[in-house]
């Protein structure tokens, strides 16, 4: 007959002892399941950490196909626009303001090299009022950048041709040096992304002889000259059409 194995037991509490025989198999048996359990819990836990492993290499997997399909994406991009033909963008154009502001005339974007302007006038009216003492210019003021606010200055310049030296009367008022603001910063600022009307009255009376010729002067935010167009005095409509110089 087997023997069986004592295992005493003793209360911290009490001093009481406590015997407790066990048949060795079944000794056995418990100490097999509990290291069973120790062994399956390991098991589990690896399993859990291999796991979060693979999802995150999913993760990283994923982030990398994202990125290397962004990368192809813009490759392509720029390689369908190196191909395309390279047109010139309608912008102001930047004509050198020493060119504006010196003894040299102001030249057009086109003698500039510069691309043609942006702006352009439509529906130009210029008359003498009934007074005589003053000239009224109202006109149409476009944006044909599609999508693009375009900012700058504007002046109307008034002036006649049957004195000598001739006349000058700006709108609005600025120092003139041979009929071209010595600031352009005097002129009205203007920011547009379609058009905008503008009507303004020029008064002549001080100059005692009336003014006969009236030009449209635009300048960029930078003081280059965008775009100049002059108009004779009657009352009459000038264009019905836009008008681009520079």
């Amino acid at each position: 007959m087997a023997q069986k194995i004592s295992i005493v037991l003793v209360s911290e509490k009490n001093g009481k002892s406590y015997s407790v025989k066990l048949h060795p198999g079944l000794l056995l048996l418990i100490l097999l399941t509990a290291l069973g359990g120790v062994l399956a819990a390991i098991v589990s836990s690896t399993g859990y950490i291999m796991m979060l492993k693979r999802h995150n290499d999913l993760l990283s997997s994923h982030e990398r196909l994202a990125y290397e399909v962004q990368r192809l994406r813009q490759d392509y991009h720029d390689r369908s626009t190196a191909a395309q033909p390279t047109t010139a963008k309608p912008t102001v154009s930047d004509v050198p303001a020493a060119s504006v502001q010196g003894n040299e005339p102001p030249r057009t974007a086109e003698q500039a090299g510069g691309a043609p302007s942006a702006l352009a006038l439509d529906a130009v009216t210029v008359e003498n009022l009934p007074d005589g003492e003053a000239l009224q210019v109202s006109f149409k003021l476009i944006n044909r950048a599609a999508g693009t606010r375009i900012s700058g200055y504007l002046f109307v310049i008034a002036h006649t041709t049957e004195s000598i030296p001739p006349v000058f009367k700006s709108w609005p008022d600025a120092v003139l040096e041979g009929g071209t603001p010595r600031d352009f910063r005097q002129g009205s600022f203007f920011s547009i992304t379609q058009y905008k009307r503008v009507t303004c009255r020029i008064e002549q009376a001080a100059a005692g002889i009336p003014m006969n010729r009236v030009t449209i002067v635009l300048y960029s935010k930078s003081g280059s000259l965008v775009l100049q167009q002059e108009y004779s005095t009657p009352s009459r409509r000038v264009s019905a059409h836009e008008e681009t110089l520079l």
